[in-house]
């Protein structure tokens, strides 16, 4: 920094004139304090309540994925709806076109009459309870086994309300309840239970099978051989009917070969001891005097005493 500034005297004269000229100082860094050390410049704030603004690029990959989640949408319900209404357009078909028809994918017991009209159902049906009724069939409880047969029985399929049961199967109930059968035999078959038919001398003819091999029932009664006594009653293992014909039912839906174990029940005697020896004391009063017996006809009589 230069503060003034002297002339030498000029080479030509010895008294020359001094002449002096005041030069103001240059500031050469107005932002530079006192010190020397540099002041930086406060950068523009970026803090303020505007939203940043979004890339081109990025917008444009936002839009995109937003059109192809509304066309996947638009073809997902094309689908579902293409679907459920070919479903309806086949539930519909299939009750105009198997009218007098037993369903697809029916099957009663283990006969399958899908697509089979009422005539065709009935004689597939029938011969099956000939197959049935001529089968083996054992019987077993305890340590004792039986060999009989549906026919010997007088139990087997009963055809003519088979027929029915299976043309009825997926008909019947509320539309819902009709078409969600009509989805379900889209995929698997659908079992209906054999109607079965039982014999007016079916007790009798299980009786006859098992009667050599089960404790026959006491009678209680009043008995003489001489005198009078009682016959008192007991409990006496029975076969229970009710229980056998079901599981001779669930065979027809299932046949196998394995024995049925017949179920058995312990019945009490209607009668008790006390009634037998009421009985016993009136029957002794009876005959505690004379007793005349006479035929019906009247010609003969007979006079009995007491001993």
């Amino acid at each position: 920094m230069l503060g003034e500034a002297l002339l030498e005297p000029s080479s030509g004269g010895a008294g020359g004139l001094l002449h002096s000229e005041r030069v103001e100082p240059v500031e050469e860094n107005a932002s530079e304090p006192s010190g020397g050390a540099p002041i930086e410049a406060e950068a523009p704030s970026t803090s303020g309540s505007a939203a940043p603004v979004e890339e081109p690029a990025e917008a444009a990959r936002t839009s995109r994925r937003r059109r192809m989640a509304r066309r996947g949408a638009l073809w997902t319900g094309a689908v579902v709806g293409g679907l459920a209404f070919g479903l309806v357009v086949s539930f519909v078909g299939e009750r105009v076109l198997s009218r007098g028809e037993v369903l697809r994918g029916i099957v009663l017991g283990d006969v399958a009459l899908g697509g089979l009209d009422e005539s065709q159902a009935r004689a597939r049906l029938a011969k099956r309870r000939n197959e049935l009724a001529a089968a083996p069939l054992v019987l077993e409880w305890d340590d004792e086994k039986v060999t009989t047969s549906g026919r010997d029985l007088g139990f087997g399929l009963d055809v003519e309300r088979g027929v029915q049961v299976a043309l009825d199967a997926g008909r019947t109930g509320s539309m819902f309840a009709r078409f969600g059968d009509f989805c379900s035999r889209l995929f698997r078959e659908t079992h209906v239970t054999a109607p079965t038919r039982t014999g007016a001398h079916f007790s009798d003819a299980l009786r006859a099978v098992t009667a050599p091999h089960l404790e026959l029932p006491v009678v209680p009664s009043i008995g003489f051989d001489g005198e009078l006594h009682a016959v008192y009653p007991r409990e006496t293992r029975v076969i229970d009917e009710p229980a056998l014909v079901r599981l001779l039912a669930e065979r027809l839906d299932a046949p196998a070969s394995d024995p049925v174990v017949v179920p058995l029940e312990t019945r009490a005697p209607e009668l008790t001891r006390a009634d037998v020896d009421a009985a016993l004391e009136k029957a002794r009063a009876l005959i505690a005097a004379p007793v005349t017996l006479v035929t019906e006809d009247g010609a003969h009589e007979v006079k009995l005493s007491p001993a």
